[in-house]
């Protein structure tokens, strides 16, 4: 028997075990990922494509009740318009026949204005264009541009001058419909900091409390 102390236990090799690659993919997974630019510029195109839709709706849609209210209106006046003298006679039945564009079509673009996220003179000017790409159409499946769709230089003036008039109007309409739908979220938004501070006074005063 010797004086030697005895040996020691084995180091701990676990200790000297390298770290699992598990660690770093679960902090990589951690980390919030970049956004994707396809996938962004795919929801913008579905954003368009939606707005594009909606429009190509609401202008059709604009072209078929304003004929309807048309024809109401021409029935129900029908003895007024007819004792109305000269071109004040020719001027009355181009705004009742063109009703839709210069009422019905800036009342569906106040509308438009304050649901879609858009350009107010974008929403006006496709619902206008598609409704009157419509009656166009129409024009000319039923007869020829010259006995139909331009019959005479008054018409066709009054015809191109309603145009303009509906798009100015729905133009006007659609800026003033984006503007309340602005001032309706800064409301909501602004209740609900309000209520946000609320909870977070009481929320301090129930912690200090204790």
């Amino acid at each position: 028997m010797t004086g030697d102390a005895p040996p020691g236990p084995p180091p701990d090799r676990a200790s000297e075990a390298p770290v699992p690659a598990s660690s770093d993919a679960s902090s990589a997974l951690a980390t919030p990922l970049a956004p994707d630019p396809v996938a962004e510029r795919r929801e913008r195109l579905r954003a368009r494509l939606r707005v594009f839709q909606i429009l190509l709706a609401l202008g059709v849609m604009c072209a078929i009740a304003g004929a309807a209210i048309s024809v109401s209106v021409a029935f129900a006046l029908r003895a007024e318009v007819q004792a109305i003298p000269g071109a004040l006679h020719d001027v009355t039945v181009i705004a009742i026949a063109r009703l839709w564009v210069w009422m019905v079509a800036p009342l569906a673009a106040w509308g438009a204005g304050r649901v879609l996220n858009a350009r107010p003179w974008v929403i006006a000017f496709s619902i206008c264009a598609w409704g009157e790409t419509m009656y166009v159409m129409f024009d000319l499946a039923v007869g020829s541009f010259r006995g139909d769709v331009y019959r005479s230089i008054g018409y066709f003036t009054g015809r191109v001058a309603t145009l303009g008039l509906g798009m100015a109007f729905g133009f006007l309409l659609a800026r003033h419909g984006r503007a309340a739908a602005d001032r309706v979220k800064a409301r909501h938004e602004a209740e609900a900091e309000a209520t946000r501070r609320r909870y977070a006074k009481w929320l301090e005063e129930q912690t200090s409390g204790r």
